[in-house]
């Protein structure tokens, strides 16, 4: 027997080899094609941070109505005689506090008695004097017979110009004309108890101030202004704001507003200083003024 020569074991080796790369070339292509599919991974978003959401601060009700609220609060009522009522309900103002400013003497000194609301200046004594009246409404207008009795006097002040919530003299201040010159619509009344007392003013008696003053520190144009300070009060059969066509239905109706005063003062409407303050313990009382001291010295 012949040994193989060098040649046919080198064809011999090449032919396994061969043989064994086939084999898996064969093996690889068959497992791809039964190998189930790749399922591709899915990423889930994280959940998201829970974020603390910030409370609405609640609506804050104005300790202090102003002059626009107790504008608005006589607009309602007006408003509601459209709708058959005269008055707007004690549940939204009765209670309730007001700071009120009103402007007078804007045209300049006057002498009229028969302006509720006055001053005149003396430049030899340089003196100056302040006379406040009060408006008094009748009490036939605005209360049933049967509760008349009860109410010795119904006084207050005029809100003159109330389309303006301004509390200053206005710019033009000239004369009005003869037909709107004693034409008032809004009024800031206090129903005087007939058990109140009158210790310290009788019902005639005017608010009056005397006092020295620089001339320097008056100025004509720009008046005094009448400092009311109170709550707003509900009187039975009436309510807080009471509106009445006194003028006829085509004319704008006359309110009142019911208020119980703490004090008035008087301010100088150039300076701004304080003059004088008059307090009430109660209803239509008043007990005593007091003159903060020579600040217009």
């Amino acid at each position: 027997m012949s040994e193989p020569s060098r040649r046919r074991s080198r064809l011999a080796l090449a032919g396994v080899f061969g043989a064994a790369f086939l084999c898996a070339g064969v093996g690889f292509a068959v497992g791809r094609l039964t190998a189930p599919p790749a399922i591709a991974p899915v990423q889930r978003p994280l959940p998201a941070s829970p974020v603390a959401s910030t409370p609405v601060p609640a609506a804050v009700t104005p300790s202090v109505l102003t002059r626009a609220d107790l504008l608005e609060a006589a607009r309602e009522a007006m408003d509601g005689m459209s709708a058959g009522t005269n008055s707007v309900g004690s549940g939204a103002y009765a209670g309730r506090r007001f700071e009120l400013r009103l402007p007078f003497g804007c045209r300049g000194a006057s002498g009229d008695a028969a302006e509720p609301l006055r001053w005149r200046y003396d430049d030899t004594s340089e003196t100056l004097r302040i006379s406040i009246t009060p408006q008094v409404w009748p009490r036939e207008t605005w209360l049933p017979p049967a509760t008349q009795t009860a109410v010795a006097r119904i006084e207050g002040f005029w809100i003159s110009r109330p389309w303006s919530s301004r509390e200053t003299c206005p710019s033009d201040a000239t004369e009005p004309s003869q037909a709107n010159a004693a034409i008032e619509t809004l009024g800031l009344a206090t129903f005087v108890s007939s058990e109140a007392s009158r210790i310290g003013r009788s019902f005639d008696e005017p608010f009056e101030l005397v006092k020295k003053v620089e001339p320097a520190a008056i100025d004509a144009g720009s008046g005094f202004r009448l400092r009311v300070t109170g709550r707003l009060a509900s009187v039975p059969s009436m309510g807080t704001v009471a509106c009445k066509a006194l003028d006829g239905a085509d004319r704008r109706p006359t309110c009142l507003i019911s208020v119980t005063l703490d004090e008035i003062a008087v301010e100088n409407g150039a300076t701004g200083t304080t003059l004088a303050i008059w307090a009430f313990s109660q209803q239509g009382e008043g007990v005593n003024v007091t003159h903060p001291g020579p600040a217009d010295r």
